[in-house]
């Protein structure tokens, strides 16, 4: 099995999202010493989320996020792949003392990475990770053709899911352990402001007052507030560069 285990944004104005970030989130930036522009991001010292990096965006990018799933053989999965349908974006390519990776996009459309990291080069962390960072803790998706799409999640990365309890269709999408590194996430049908596309859903103690803080630093609340019953209220967003996410005060 594969779990997300890292995001990348894209950015027209990395001054401009480093600040959007740093205020509402409280994560850091460090910038990236590798042959390209890159910022690589570090959301909290927490047990579970991820971090992430931020590149420039160019016309060709889509306002997205896209996540990268560790992988142990990153040719075979590119194999599995596109044996379920995928397609190639990116040929594969070598990160600089990380590994081996390839971009593809499934049978909808939507972009993901697939990392066969160098030996030790896993689970690196950078030093004075924020300790009141919030990070991403879970993503979602939707899609057109849920069964389709979670035929070609299992047979790509091992997904499973699970249909969850709610008046609304939604499936747990678990590629991992709880405790293992990454993070799961979730799958529903297309639905009205629901962004064709992954995005990061982050953690935090106080919806109302982060998706103030949202619009505070310049970005955008797309839904009203949603009440989940026995999960907890969120809003879907966009950041000052058009990245979409969602923000999850979770019910304890």
């Amino acid at each position: 099995m594969a779990k997300f285990g890292h995001f990348d944004l894209k950015a027209k104005d990395a001054a401009r999202a480093r600040g959007f970030y740093e205020s509402v989130f409280n994560w850091k930036f460090h910038r990236w010493d590798g042959p390209m522009e890159y910022w690589l991001i570090q959301t909290g010292a927490g047990k579970y989320g991820i971090d992430g990096g931020m590149s420039l965006r160019n016309e060709s990018d889509k306002s997205n996020v896209t996540f990268t799933a560790a992988v142990p053989d990153v040719d075979a999965y590119l194999e599995r792949a596109l044996s379920a349908g995928a397609s190639q974006l990116l040929d594969k390519h070598t990160i600089p003392g990380v590994g081996d990776m390839v971009l593809v996009a499934d049978r909808e459309g939507l972009p993901f990475g697939m990392l066969q990291f160098l030996p030790g080069a896993e689970g690196q962390a950078m030093p004075g990770a924020p300790a009141e960072g919030r990070r991403p803790v879970h993503f979602e998706f939707c899609a057109t053709d849920v069964e389709a799409a979670m035929k070609f999640y299992t047979a790509v990365l091992d997904w499973t899911f699970d249909k969850h309890g709610g008046e609304q269709t939604y499936y747990l999408a678990k590629g991992g352990d709880q405790d293992a590194p990454g993070i799961n996430g979730g799958l529903m049908p297309e639905i009205e402001n629901c962004p064709n596309m992954f995005l990061a859903v982050i953690e935090t103690p106080d919806v109302e007052a982060t998706a103030g803080a949202i619009t505070a630093a310049g970005g955008s609340l797309v839904t009203a507030r949603m009440d989940i019953p026995h999960v907890g209220s969120c809003y879907y967003c966009t950041d000052t560069e058009c990245n979409s996410l969602a923000i999850m005060q979770f019910t304890r």
